[in-house]
């Protein structure tokens, strides 16, 4: 499997969870359109690649709520738009950088010539498989409401799933319209990198060329199973 890894830009997402909530009044510039009744689509101000959509509740809900199916419901159609993938960082553990309740959604492919999302196809359903981390993989159906009964099914395998509509551990999600996978999150970042749902996807980014080195002188995959539950 082929990975990305970029170099943060300077002045790049400068957020960080508990620095205020940018979602409560959005940029008119990065609105997007609304995206049904209680979703609005938004640009994300810092992309990591062209078309980053942000889906976000209108009213205030914490990441660490588990997805609905209206969430799903709303994301869907701009991930058909996009032919692309949506991410979802449950929590700071898993990468969120803000505790609105916010999916993202990106254009594929990552990397020229590959073909939807490589990890999917070493990833296998209910077990270890072809990774060497802890996941769940599942096939979403063609519908947000089938997509949002497989997610709850691989939440509860993977452990993730609490009892009252909130997660009970961080975790990462990437969904496709032909595949889901949750990652179990223990740690946010490996030797000071901060890795998200994209970095289980392929895409990793870097403060600086010293941590770009260090990364790819252990690897990755290597890194991936460190932060994974």
């Amino acid at each position: 499997m082929r990975f990305i890894v970029r170099q943060r830009a300077p002045g790049g997402s400068p957020r960080v969870p508990g620095s205020g909530n940018p979602f409560a009044a959005p940029e008119p510039a990065l609105v997007v359109a609304d995206a049904g009744p209680a979703h609005r689509c938004l640009l994300n101000k810092y992309p990591v690649l062209s078309r980053h959509l942000l889906i976000i509740t209108r009213a205030f809900e914490p990441q660490e709520r588990l997805l609905t199916a209206a969430d799903l419901a709303a994301v869907w159609p701009w991930m058909i738009a996009l032919g692309g993938l949506t991410f979802y960082n449950g929590g700071p553990v898993a990468g969120a950088s803000q505790g609105h309740k916010h999916l993202q959604v990106i254009p594929l492919p990552l990397l020229p010539g590959e073909v939807g999302v490589p990890i999917f196809e070493r990833a296998g359903a209910f077990e270890r498989a072809g990774l060497p981390f802890r996941h769940v993989s599942a096939v979403p159906g063609a519908r947000p409401a089938s997509a949002h009964a497989a997610y709850l099914e691989a939440l509860e395998a993977a452990g993730c799933r609490g009892r009252d509509g909130y997660q009970a551990r961080p975790y990462n999600l990437l969904l496709t319209t032909d595949r889901l996978l949750v990652v179990p999150r223990v740690a946010e970042r490996w030797r000071g990198i901060s890795v998200n749902a994209l970095g289980f996807a392929g895409a990793l980014l870097v403060r600086d060329a010293p941590a770009g080195a260090r990364l790819r002188a252990a690897g990755p995959m290597a890194a991936l199973t460190e932060l994974a539950g």
